[in-house]
Formats: C-alpha cells, sequence, structure tokens
C-alpha cells in the first residue's frame, strides 16, 4: 500500500493545481484526487541532478505543503526517462511521476509528478501531444512558447503549455524544482524534441 504522506503530498498537489483558477488545471486536480494506490513507488534512481535537491528553498505553501515536499522529495521515484536529450540536458533533469498509467496512483487519463532541472542548463524546444501544466515551486526558469518572448514565471505560478505547443525552459544560477501535470494524450510515444 501506499505509505499516507505519498498519499498527502498527491492531494497537496492537487489542491494546489485547483487553487491556480485555470480550467483544465482544475479539470487535472480532480483526475489527479481521484487516482487509486495501486503499489509503492519505485526508489529514486541514482541520478547526478538529484544533488540539487538539497539547496531547493521553497516557498510558504498552503497546510505545510513545502515541509511535505522538502521530506519526501528525495524519497520520490526519479527518473531520466530514457529519453533521448541532447547533450546540453542529458543528465541534467529528472522527474517523478506519482500519478499515471504506470504511477504508484493509477490514472489513465492524467499523469502528475515533480520535475527538477539543474542550474545553468537549457532545456531545448520540445512539444507532446498531452496538455500540459507546470506550477513551479523553486528556483527561476525563463520559458520561451513556441519561439515567441521569453519570459520568467513567478514562484509559485502556473505555466500552460497546448497540445504540441513547443517550449523550452532555462535555469540560471539556482536548480527548478516544479510539480507538472499531462492530460489528454498522455502517451510518452508522442514526446519530441
Amino acid at each position: 500500500m501506499v505509505p499516507v504522506s505519498l498519499q498527502d503530498l498527491v492531494s497537496g498537489a492537487a489542491n494546489l493545481f485547483l487553487a491556480s483558477g485555470n480550467k483544465t488545471a482544475m479539470y487535472a486536480a480532480g483526475l489527479i484526487k481521484s487516482a487509486s494506490p495501486q503499489r509503492a513507488a519505485d526508489p529514486p534512481r541514482r541520478l547526478p541532478v538529484l544533488q540539487h535537491l538539497e539547496s531547493i528553498t521553497l516557498p510558504r505553501l498552503e497546510a505545510d505543503y513545502d515541509s511535505l515536499v522538502s521530506n519526501l522529495a528525495p524519497q520520490l521515484p526519479w527518473t531520466d526517462g530514457n529519453f533521448a536529450l541532447p547533450d546540453e540536458i542529458r543528465g541534467r533533469n529528472a522527474f517523478a511521476e506519482l500519478v499515471g498509467p504506470e504511477g504508484p496512483f493509477l490514472c489513465q487519463h492524467c499523469r502528475f509528478g515533480f520535475y527538477l532541472q539543474a542550474p545553468d542548463c537549457l532545456y531545448p524546444a520540445h512539444s507532446h501531444a498531452a496538455e500540459e501544466f507546470y506550477l513551479i515551486l523553486s528556483g527561476s526558469a525563463e520559458w520561451r512558447l513556441d519561439g515567441a518572448e521569453p519570459f520568467i514565471p513567478s514562484v509559485p505560478g502556473l505555466v500552460h503549455h497546448r497540445p504540441w505547443q513547443k517550449h523550452e525552459m532555462g535555469t540560471r544560477r539556482f536548480p527548478l524544482l516544479a510539480m507538472w501535470a499531462w492530460v489528454g494524450d498522455i502517451s510518452y510515444a508522442t514526446y519530441s524534441i
């Protein structure tokens, strides 16, 4: 069975997506909340980027959610997903999927998890069929959507990518920690960089 603290982490994340006011993010929050615990989370893979978890500073979030994230982040099922990535990002980012078809919380219509990107790192333009949300928890990254002018989202702040919308994000001095959610066509097979 999934530990209660992981259930609290998933439930608290859904509450933050609900509070965003974005209609599709609120839909994702409903899917995240209804996900069924199916198994214990995998252990984190030993990835060099995880060293940056130690330097993450979280803003004060409702119901002590910041403390829960800080305490559980090192134990999440971090992976690099074995995606074929360009040299500038390879080994410098990781994600931990908690909700999804293969996650510890089962949902066939949504994926949800955490994302970590090293400092001074560009995740070049990429896209996928899923509609995607990032809720920024810590750090700063410059985002660019469809080649438009870059912007820096607030912390905490929500970034929305439409299906197939090209997006890139570049960190500077600090690592980026965010929550992400996919809805719609959530197959990893559609990912393209």
